[in-house]
């Protein structure tokens, strides 16, 4: 790797770079110029033009300064994509503090400049989230291309950039939809969801996020196993040759829909080539483990959870996800160590309150077996609310959020059983929450007999709740036979 650094200015005189000219936006807009790259120092970054003559096809920038920890988990991924496209005429730059250079240092075809200030990153991406993501593709003419994540349509993007056949408009929406599901995936009706993602999972096949969207569309909202089965198999043979796109789509297809057998086993051998292809990403990793501990193979997921951990605990994130990961195991009480661990580091992490209140819950529930223990978290956990917590929201939005679900549902039955020792006073909307908190941790039963409790007090004309019920009486079929 090529380390770029504001210091070098005195020691390396070469090429003058040529800036981005003219009017620019103060953020990375696709379809319009990048703003100047003004924190680029011709005299210390000489061999990084991001337009002119001299410029490469394509420049892939990663923006790391505010998070350097994710670094540590995708400079293989970037060095991957170095790698790979370097002969087409890619170059990829990955921007970050000191903190986050000795992760840049291994990503080998990459170059890297250390921007302790954070001032690149505030230009270009202004109050970034996560489904906007931190990379930044400009073409050769200074005209951004694209702005997402990791495993989200990039190489679909950067093969229609060798191809000569660059789509800024389909960028653009996909960027545009990618924010939107995720903010508001459950409030969507299945079919125009379906409208809408199928045409796009058509353009970009290797979108892992928009094809696990997809997935549970047709698993979760249409109860369409058929589709569900065919785009699981069109995904895995998409993604055979992109380990994060893959593991991107296992993980929300495993999370959202965790009860079907055939998924988790279709998955498990493409994951496990992506992850010795991937052994430093701990995205892959985690998605690997997710298919071994729903496959209920406790020993190969303990062997991966003993050689993982220190990886993918560089994040709160990884931490969180690690330990929640453990407790869904046939047996969490051996993992008791390991996943208290994984908290407490998250907690030196800076990890949010609210997830890791969850998590200790969770864990004293299932690793350690102490009701008594949970419930005093939980009591802690409610103490700490405001007067217009809602029990019913909180839940939901721990169920449903497409970055908790499947991550903290024990909790969420801690507080639907808040509400279920007075059930007659339950609202309807309430009893639907609780039956789908009981469905996701295998109580079956009691979530049919929930949800038609929902129905027959008011929700009998919500769509979505006759097809929960549905799907909650096909899986207490299948489980019955």
């Amino acid at each position: 790797m090529r380390v770029l650094h504001e210091d070098w200015v005195r020691r390396s005189l070469v090429a003058a770079l040529l800036l981005l000219a003219g009017a620019a936006p103060a953020q990375a807009l696709i379809g319009e110029r990048a703003p100047k790259a003004t924190w680029l120092n011709p005299a210390c970054c000489g061999e990084i033009t991001l337009s002119g003559p001299e410029a490469a096809g394509l420049t892939l920038i990663g923006f790391y300064a505010s998070r350097p920890d994710l670094l540590q988990g995708d400079w293989s991924y970037l060095d991957a994509i170095a790698a790979r496209y370097a002969e087409d005429g890619v170059q990829v730059l990955l921007v970050t503090t000191a903190r986050g250079a000795d992760a840049a240092r291994r990503a080998a075809g990459c170059f890297a400049f250390v921007d302790e200030a954070g001032l690149a990153e505030k230009e270009w991406l202004g109050d970034i989230d996560a489904p906007q993501g931190r990379l930044v593709a400009v073409d050769g003419d200074g005209v951004v291309q694209f702005v997402g994540a990791p495993g989200c349509g990039v190489v679909d993007m950067l093969e229609r950039q060798v191809a000569g056949a660059p789509d800024g408009c389909f960028e653009e929406r996909a960027r545009s939809w990618r924010a939107q599901l995720v903010e508001g995936y459950d409030d969507l009706a299945s079919g125009p969801t379906i409208t809408l993602l199928e045409p796009m999972v058509a353009r970009a096949p290797r979108d892992g996020l928009l094809s696990g969207l997809l997935y549970l569309t047709y698993a979760t909202k249409a109860n369409d196993a058929e589709a569900a089965r065919a785009l699981q198999d069109q995904a895995i043979a998409a993604m055979a040759d992109a380990p994060r796109a893959l593991a991107a789509f296992a993980d929300l297809a495993l999370r959202g829909d965790p009860l079907r057998p055939e998924l988790w086993r279709a998955l498990r051998a493409p994951l496990q080539d992506a992850a010795a292809r991937a052994a430093d990403d701990p995205t892959v990793q985690l998605a690997l483990l997710r298919a071994l501990i729903s496959d209920h193979d406790d020993r190969a997921a303990g062997r991966l959870a003993m050689t993982c951990h220190k990886r993918v605990c560089a994040t709160a994130e990884g931490c969180l996800d690690f330990a929640m990961l453990l407790v869904r195991a046939e047996t969490p009480m051996v993992y008791g160590d390991l996943a208290r661990g994984a908290v407490a580091r998250a907690v030196e992490l800076g990890g949010d309150a609210r997830l890791i209140a969850a998590a200790q819950y969770v864990i004293a529930l299932r690793c350690e077996e102490d009701r008594s223990g949970a419930d005093a978290v939980l009591a802690g956990y409610l103490a700490d609310r405001g007067a217009l917590y809602s029990h019913n929201n909180d839940a939901w939005s721990f169920l449903t959020g497409l970055a908790t679900a499947a991550r903290f549902d024990w909790f969420a039955v801690g507080l639907v059983e808040c509400l279920l020792v007075d059930e007659a006073a339950m609202d309807y909307f309430e009893l639907d929450t609780a039956a789908l908190a009981m469905f996701l941790v295998g109580r079956a039963e009691e979530a049919v007999g929930l949800q038609e409790a929902a129905l027959a007090q008011g929700g009998s004309l919500e769509a979505a709740y006759r097809d929960r019920l549905a799907r909650y009486k096909a899986y207490q079929a299948l489980s019955l036979r």
